[in-house]
């Protein structure tokens, strides 16, 4: 990775997307890219080591992303834009849908995880993400619906995905009183976003997307900067 905040040839990378599944999702998992080489590089100097410059280009990356499923799934921008794209999953509606925003809810971290960063680095990504998007027209808002109780160990110190499951295991809900105040939808789904950093195991996005299911958000898809296949490729 040159000298550049993010180099044209991560970029690059970050626009390799794929579609991966999620139980629960009308769209499944999407991703960036593959969480190898320089681009775990750039994540973790950007998540564990304060590199916040990284918020631009992978907010560039999301939204690039984001763009290609709102259109896909019947999203009009207020500028009537009828782009589409295919192989995303769901349904390719006709009309827009701006009448009811989508919601990004940026994936949860745990206070010691917040403490040690100094930020809770999802939610500022989804809201410079949401920015952009807004730009172009959509109807998108930053909502921090969920939190974590009780978590302890960070999950990259978790070697399998029955460790990663255990630990999460009931400890990801929904924020009532924040879910209150924007449940507006006149009996309708609220329709959600997951935006989290990796995808490893799934166990974070799985638990996510069934706390969201659980208070009658439809989630519309769960996208990441970057997955990984197989753990032992995090090490390449």
């Amino acid at each position: 990775m040159p000298d550049e905040i993010v180099c044209n040839d991560c970029m690059r990378l970050l626009h390799d997307w794929q579609q991966l599944p999620m139980p629960g999702t009308t769209c499944g998992a999407l991703t960036c890219g593959m969480y190898r080489g320089n681009i775990r590089q750039a994540i973790l100097a950007w998540k564990d080591h304060g590199d916040e410059e990284c918020n631009t280009p992978f907010a560039i990356a999301l939204a690039d992303l984001l763009t290609v499923l709102l259109r896909h799934n019947g999203y009009s921008t207020y500028r009537t834009d009828n782009a589409s794209a295919s192989n995303m999953g769901g349904t390719d509606h006709a009309t827009g849908r701006t009448d009811r925003p989508v919601l990004l809810v940026p994936a949860p971290s745990s206070r010691s995880s917040m403490r040690r960063r100094g930020r809770w680095h999802m939610r500022a990504l989804a809201v410079r993400a949401a920015r952009m998007l807004s730009h172009q027209g959509f109807d998108v808002r930053v909502i921090p619906l969920l939190r974590t109780t009780g978590v302890s160990s960070k999950s990259v110190q978790m070697n399998t995905i029955a460790q990663r499951s255990h630990r999460l295991a009931g400890r990801i809900a929904v924020q009532r009183r924040v879910f209150n105040q924007h449940n507006t939808t006149d009996g309708d789904e609220m329709r959600v976003i997951l935006l989290d950093d990796i995808i490893t195991s799934g166990a974070t996005a799985t638990y996510c997307v069934q706390a969201l299911r659980d208070v009658g958000a439809e989630v519309l898809a769960v996208v990441t900067l970057a997955y990984t296949p197989d753990p032992r490729q995090a090490r390449t």
